[in-house]
């Protein structure tokens, strides 16, 4: 393979890191590359460092800019960039010495937009693997539309993202990251990862994901990634509204509003608990096991946080059989891969018990009333004020 891959390196500020950073670079297997490292303004010697390495390797060029935000650093090595594919990697961060190799070698198959692997989150004492919930393989337009588009920022079923938000962990084809990239908002400083990601894989012919993790992001209170203020919710707005215009322009507006919401939703929680010392952790409803006999056919009614609780609650283990998932939003939930339908549907299957799965008890009194229309005994039906698992 004799294909150029750019790697570009965002600094700021993390002398103690950027060593380790640029020789895990260096130190690749997949030598066809070419090393820009952004200096965003460093004033801790971040940059001299950098100036050094550019001695040690021709491969290196060092940009030293005033400090203009991360966006505004990628924008600049996307746009000084001569590599026919692009890929980033934070200054405190490293990778595995074979990354390049397996990834370029995915891209030179295929020639995606993108090709994404996992993502290993690294602390002094532990590591975490960040899986995606979409397969591992190769998708065509048809079925990043209709598939991956749907969850990409948030799957619904899976409780997470379809996709992984950061950046680095990719290869982009360059010219469908320029066209992206330039029009995103540098004054965005959180959520910057994946308003790149989710735009350009709503507008990719072809994108490749490999089960596998070769990205170390470590974890440290110095990250340059992740300072909260008072204008965080200022920002937060700056990234729905460029989210919005962009998908505005490709007719996805009304699609991906949901996943739009639900990937903001995911930016404001750490900003509340860094701010307020809040603890938003999303809430678990214990289904009603001791009403419901072992190996039950039920049918749920209500797709909501208690719903879902109660389907993961049956998904975890072998305890009662799902009939039928019952929602009046049920259209649009199927969207997120939840397995929902109409009353009447439901109806028309087998089942031993129904369980309300909603929160008020008046609403689940109305549902209850319009089950018992339907000639269902009233000893078939089941609401218990829900129990909350912290």
């Amino acid at each position: 393979m004799n294909i150029l891959l750019t790697v570009i390196i965002t600094v700021y500020n993390i002398a103690p890191y950027i060593s380790r950073c640029i020789e895990s670079v260096m130190a690749q297997t997949y030598e066809n590359i070419e090393i820009l490292l952004i200096d965003d303004g460093s004033t801790d010697g971040s940059g001299s460092i950098c100036d050094a390495y550019a001695c040690k390797d021709k491969r290196i060029t060092v940009y030293h800019r005033k400090n203009l935000g991360l966006v505004s650093a990628r924008k600049f090595g996307a746009g000084s960039a001569s590599g026919e594919i692009i890929t980033f990697v934070d200054g405190d961060d490293w990778i595995e010495s074979d990354m390049y190799e397996h990834m370029v070698a995915a891209y030179a198959k295929e020639k995606p937009e993108m090709v994404t692997s996992r993502l290993t989150y690294e602390w002094k004492d532990k590591k975490k693997i960040d899986f995606d919930s979409v397969m591992e393989g190769v998708y065509e337009r048809e079925s990043i539309q209709q598939d991956i588009l749907p969850r990409a920022a948030y799957d619904l079923k899976a409780g997470a993202q379809g996709i992984t938000a950061s950046v680095c962990n990719k290869l982009f084809y360059h010219a469908a990251l320029k066209k992206v990239i330039k029009n995103i908002d540098p004054k965005i400083t959180i959520g910057e990862d994946g308003i790149i990601v989710y735009l350009l894989i709503a507008q990719a012919d072809k994108i490749v994901i490999i089960n596998r993790s070769w990205y170390h992001y470590v974890q440290h209170d110095n990250s340059m990634l992740r300072t909260y203020s008072v204008d965080t919710f200022e920002k937060l707005y700056r990234l729905k509204n460029c989210f919005m215009e962009e998908y505005k322009k490709i007719g996805l507006e009304n699609k991906m509003k949901a996943q739009v919401d639900y990937y903001v939703k995911s930016c404001i929680r750490p900003a509340i608990e860094s701010l307020y010392g809040f603890d938003l952790r999303e809430i678990t409803y214990l289904f009603p096991y001791e009403d419901v006999p072992k190996n039950s056919r039920i049918i749920l009614y209500g797709a909501g946080k208690v719903g879902r609780s109660y389907w993961k609650c049956l998904q975890s283990e072998d305890y009662a059989e799902l009939a039928g998932w019952v929602d009046k939003n049920y259209m649009k939930l199927r969207e997120f891969g939840l397995p929902t339908e109409p009353l009447e549907e439901a109806l028309s299957k087998e089942f031993d018990f129904i369980i309300i799965a909603i929160n008020d008890e008046a609403a689940a009194e109305e549902v209850k009333n319009v089950l018992l229309g339907y000639g269902i005994r009233i000893e078939k039906i089941i609401w218990r004020k829900r129990r909350e698992i912290i």
